[in-house]
């Protein structure tokens, strides 16, 4: 691409969204047929979701005439819980379980496939979108790695702030409240921190030879200097996300502002396409961040080590067909 990756260290928040959308108009087709094949599939399970748990709590949920939530007791007979059928919870947690499952391989897949473009482009190569899904399981098998390393250093971290949590209230009763409150604050923090680290893991782990825990360590020394802007980014791109998750919930899926089924649908057609443009750019981002730090850093941006790590990925799938024919 024009000026080449060394311009990027003066990218700030603003000018990573101008320069996402100079890569996506850069290979127009290809990030259409990446939306069309992997985001928009995504984005149907994220969006229909909310509708689906609430369609099935319509169908296991009793209330009485006052519309408060009941439920059969069969000691004495009487309503008084929750859930009137006998697995609808376990209805419910089934839909949860598949529906992460879909969304955790689906949103992986579209990663690595989105990292793996927008470095051809920086590398302006002319990669056909065959050779793209050719690469993807390869590449998404690090980013799992690298997930089960996020995964796992999440769960400690609550783990650790429950336990400070508890402690705090072996003290007196204001004593216990200001070191809650100050300990809320942090934890906030560090999930903020630990999600931005775990998010630019991810294209390092595409990118270069490392993922999983040393992916991790890669993306933190990456972030230094970068921190606020990345940040901001994410912080903008995040509120685009609720936005459209809330005008989705609030205009179809409980119909409060729009009540024509058929206008309904047209909504939920539109807040479809608008998801997935938003998750396109969101994923063209995480990329044009890694090279923003990279080129900020001024750590080694000849290009063609990208491109000779990227074509490891064509060329040991191209063995194994090959082997698969003999």
């Amino acid at each position: 691409m024009e000026g080449g990756p060394e311009r990027l260290k003066f990218l700030g928040a603003c000018g990573m969204f101008g320069e996402s959308f100079r890569v996506i108009s850069a290979r127009k087709k290809l990030f259409a047929q990446i939306t069309l094949a992997l985001i928009l599939p995504l984005c149907v399970f994220f969006l229909a979701h909310s509708k689906v748990t609430q369609l099935v709590l319509e169908n296991n949920i009793k209330t009485n005439d006052h519309g408060q939530l009941i439920n059969y007791d069969e000691k004495n007979g009487e309503y008084e819980a929750l859930s009137h059928k006998k697995y609808g919870w376990a209805i419910i947690l089934a839909i949860k379980f598949v529906y992460f499952t879909i969304v955790l391989i689906l949103s992986l897949f579209a990663t690595s496939a989105v990292i793996y473009t927008v470095a051809c482009v920086y590398n302006s190569i002319d990669v056909p979108f065959k050779k793209v899904m050719r690469v993807v399981p390869r590449a998404w098998m690090r980013l799992i790695v690298t997930f089960l390393w996020l995964f796992l250093l999440i769960v400690v971290y609550n783990l650790i702030f429950v336990a400070l949590f508890c402690l705090c209230f072996l003290f007196g009763h204001v004593v216990a409240t200001v070191l809650a409150v100050i300990l809320v604050i942090a934890y906030f923090v560090g999930i903020v921190y630990l999600t931005i680290v775990g998010e630019l893991a991810f294209v390092v782990s595409v990118l270069e030879h490392v993922y999983g825990r040393k992916a991790m360590s890669k993306s933190k020394a990456l972030l230094r200097g970068k921190l606020w802007s990345v940040f901001f980014f994410l912080l903008l791109l995040g509120l685009c996300f609720g936005l459209v998750q809330f005008g989705f919930e609030f205009t179809v899926a409980v119909g409060v502002v729009i009540k024509s089924v058929a206008l309904r649908i047209v909504a939920g057609v539109i807040f479809w396409f608008v998801l997935a443009l938003g998750t396109l750019i969101g994923l063209v981002a995480l990329t044009v961040i890694y090279f923003v730090c990279k080129s900020y850093h001024h750590e080694n941006l000849d290009m063609s080590i990208v491109t000779d790590h990227l074509q490891v990925y064509s060329k040991a799938r191209d063995v194994q067909l090959e082997r698969s024919q003999v």
